[in-house]
């Protein structure tokens, strides 16, 4: 079991499923405890999420959508999943920030 990670395979005739599980519990007390810290000023990158590998490995394939060959995790698979995770309410326990702040900003692409 790495990282916390439990993979259990299914047989059903011809077709094989993978299961992959993770506690996130942790992830979670991580991300509540950091929004209630103030929000970095003149910082050019922080974080402002944090997935356990189970939600990005969920996520990538929601991504791909079954496409052969699958697409990178590149700079697109990225900015796609920030804004699945700062617009959608099912991942909002994983934001590391207060985004309710008026004032905030998030990430901020240097080359802009």
């Amino acid at each position: 079991m790495a990282n916390g990670i439990r993979t259990q395979f299914y047989l059903d005739g011809d077709t094989v499923a993978v299961n992959r599980v993770q506690d996130v519990e942790p992830t979670l007390d991580y991300a509540s405890e950091q929004r209630k810290l103030p929000n970095p000023k003149g910082e050019k990158f922080w974080p402002k999420w944090e997935l356990p590998p189970v939600i990005q490995e969920q996520l990538y394939i929601k991504y791909s959508q079954g496409r052969f060959p699958a697409p990178p995790m590149d700079v697109e698979f990225w900015q796609w999943v920030d804004k699945k995770v700062m617009t959608d309410p099912d991942y909002s326990k994983f934001r590391l920030a207060n985004t309710s702040n008026p004032f905030f900003l998030g990430y901020r692409d240097p080359a802009k």
